[in-house]
């Protein structure tokens, strides 16, 4: 038995690497979410001060 240079690989190494593109993206997501929000909250305290 040779020592094996990777943990998984083959089948295993796919499926992980695609969650890992699914995690990546769902993190861009979230970003681009949390901008927009702060963006929002930004404009609405800037109305609430005009008052």
């Amino acid at each position: 038995m040779r020592p094996r240079r990777y943990p998984y690989s083959g089948k295993r190494k796919k499926q992980s690497d695609r969650q890992i593109a699914k995690l990546k993206r769902d993190i861009d997501v979230n970003r681009t979410n949390i901008s927009s929000l702060k963006f929002v909250i930004e404009t609405l305290s800037n109305h609430q001060n005009y008052r």
